[in-house]
Formats: structure tokens, C-alpha cells, sequence
């Protein structure tokens, strides 16, 4: 016969005992020690150079991980495991190693799996959205006489999460 499942919900050392007892009365006792290790706790940040809330298509995004163990008899963080929208993309080893990585535009998910010395794991799921870069795209008038009216940009079609215009006019010649 075994025992029903137990669940621990705290870390630390457990006495497990069994009790048997023979169809002669004779009784006798076997007893062991269990160590449950604490879980780490799986954390990260991402790291890019674009808008606050969002990621450019084109940016280098570093993901850093902030995991760590709550306790120290929980051992050492090992091995992280890091997938992009369901997909094993990156594996770690020391779990500390930075994760850089260049996304399409849409929404990822990034979920972020930490392993402890021990076999102990932990994961963090979080959504990253990738934006397309804007693009430039405008039609000019390139041939204007001296003192014709400076309206020359006969088009602006440029596209994307554009936040703000910036035209620059080389009026030292080309």
C-alpha cells in the first residue's frame, strides 16, 4: 500500500515514517527524512530603445533575468528556459545569461521558465508588442524657382506609430 499524495506548501525538512504491523501483532517502524526545496521565484525585464509601451520591429531587445530563490537552502538558480510565443527559443546555463532577441511587429507572449539546482522550477508569462517601424514616405516638388512659395512637399504618406514629424531643409545647397 502507499500513502495518499501530500502536497507541501513550505520548504524544509520532514520526517516520513510507515508503521507496519503483522498478522502476529508484531509491530515495527521505518523511518526517513524528505527535503522539499524552496521554488525560485522566475522574474525579467526587457530592455529596447523604443516608445515606452512598446517595442520597435527593428530593435535589439534584451531580456534580463531577475529571477532569484527566496531561500538559500533552495540551492542555486541553474538553467532558464525562455519561449517565444510557445516555442523554445533560448536555453541559459548559468540561468543568468541575458536573452537578446529581434521580433515582428504583432503581439509575443515571452514566458520565462527558471530551474534551481534541485530541479525546482518556477515561470513567469508576460506579452510584449512590437510595433512597425514608421516609414518615411512623402512627394516633393524637386525643381522650385528662387522666390517661388516654399510649399514643395506635395504628399505626406508616411506610415506607422508615428509620435511626432521632424523635416530637415538643406538650405546650404547640395
Amino acid at each position: 500500500q502507499t500513502p495518499l499524495p501530500y502536497i507541501y506548501t513550505t520548504w524544509g525538512q520532514w520526517d516520513i515514517s510507515l508503521i507496519i504491523t503483522d498478522q502476529n501483532g508484531c509491530v515495527d517502524t521505518g523511518t526517513s527524512i524528505i527535503t522539499v526545496w524552496p521554488n525560485p521565484n522566475a522574474d525579467f525585464d526587457t530592455s529596447y530603445s523604443c516608445f515606452p509601451d512598446s517595442i520597435c520591429s527593428n530593435d535589439i531587445t534584451s531580456l534580463i533575468d531577475n529571477s532569484g530563490m527566496t531561500d538559500p537552502l533552495g540551492g542555486n538558480l541553474n538553467t532558464a528556459y525562455w519561449y517565444i510565443d510557445n516555442s523554445l527559443s533560448f536555453i541559459s546555463s548559468p540561468a543568468s545569461t541575458p536573452f537578446d532577441n529581434q521580433y515582428t511587429s504583432g503581439l509575443h507572449t515571452i514566458k520565462h521558465v527558471i530551474e534551481s539546482e534541485f530541479g525546482c522550477k518556477d515561470s513567469i508569462t508576460n506579452t510584449l508588442q512590437v510595433v512597425d517601424i514608421p516609414v518615411p514616405n512623402f512627394t516633393i516638388i524637386d525643381t522650385i524657382c528662387v522666390n517661388d512659395p516654399t510649399i514643395f512637399v506635395l504628399s505626406n504618406n508616411s506610415s506607422g506609430y508615428i509620435l511626432d514629424y521632424y523635416w530637415e531643409i538643406d538650405s546650404a545647397g547640395v
